[in-house]
Parts: C-alpha cells; sequence; structure tokens
C-alpha cells in the first residue's frame, strides 16, 4: 500500500485532532478576557471552578460531540459522495448557535457575564468548522476523501439474500 492511498485518511483524521482544539482555545480566551476587561482579579469565579468548567465544556464536550456527531456524519456524507464546503460549514453554522447556549445555561448561575463568554464562543466554533474543512478536506478529490480503509469497507453496501 502506498503512502498517497492513506494520505486522506490521515488528513481527516488530524482534521478530527485539531480543529475541535479551536474551541476550548477560544473559550479559555474569552474567559480571559472578560475576567481582565471586568476586572474580577483572584476572586471565586477565576480560579479553579473556571479552569474545571473549561476542560470539562471547552475540550470534553467539543470532543465528544465530534467523536459520536462529527464522524458518523462525515462518513455518511463522504460515502454519499457530497462532503464539501456547504456540508461541513452548514453542521458547524448549526453547531455556533447550539454550543454558547450550552455553556451560557452551564455558567449562568455561577458566573455574572456568562452571556458574554457565550457569545464570544461563536467565533471559536466557526473557525473550527473551518480548520475542519481546510485540514480534512480542502484540495481533494471525493474519491480521495475517505475516513479510513477499514470504515469504508464496513460501510459498503449489503444485499440482502432470501434462503428459503
Amino acid at each position: 500500500m502506498s503512502f498517497q492511498r492513506w494520505l486522506p485518511g490521515l488528513r481527516l483524521c488530524g482534521a478530527f485532532l485539531l480543529a475541535p482544539a479551536l474551541v476550548p482555545l477560544a473559550l479559555q480566551l474569552s474567559l480571559s478576557i472578560i475576567v481582565v476587561h471586568f476586572h474580577l482579579g483572584a476572586s471565586n469565579f477565576t480560579g479553579t471552578p473556571l479552569g474545571l468548567f473549561v476542560q470539562t465544556y471547552g475540550v470534553g464536550l467539543v470532543y465528544l460531540g465530534a467523536l459520536c456527531f462529527g464522524v458518523p456524519y462525515v462518513v455518511l456524507v463522504r460515502n454519499a459522495g457530497r462532503l464539501t464546503f456547504s456540508t461541513v460549514l452548514l453542521p458547524t453554522l448549526l453547531l455556533s448557535w447550539v454550543y454558547p447556549v450550552v455553556i451560557y445555561f452551564a455558567l449562568q448561575r455561577d458566573f455574572p457575564y456568562a452571556g458574554t463568554v457565550a457569545a464570544a464562543c461563536v467565533p471559536g466554533v466557526l473557525l473550527a468548522g473551518l480548520c475542519f474543512y481546510a485540514i480534512g478536506v480542502w484540495k481533494s478529490r471525493p474519491s480521495e476523501v475517505q475516513v479510513s480503509l477499514l470504515l469504508e469497507t464496513y460501510a459498503a453496501p449489503q444485499k440482502p439474500t432470501l434462503q428459503t
């Protein structure tokens, strides 16, 4: 097997590993900016609870969502031969509104600036979708873009057989 046959699958795996990492970075950046801008200093909002929040909702929720929803979506769209810019960005636009709502409801009781943090997460989610497209899909022929050879053979349509 040549390396070029595995390269598109490696690009998609790299996209699934690298692109979601932009969301917690954007969340941490927005939290840091708000703490500095509103002069919260070393209050109880800025210590360990926010660090734990970024680890769970920033990293955990994003990668769990990418694993549970992103991988099956990409496999289905790729098998249909429609993995393009629009099929990557449409779910990203939806997630750019859903994720900040989740962040807002998770922070609203304990953090007075939850709405500002949630609004600041929108560009991070959009940037993650663009990064996923740039790493995994851009400049790939539709026949090249495959998740892996194992998934491709597993997802091949099976012909039903009747045994009498």
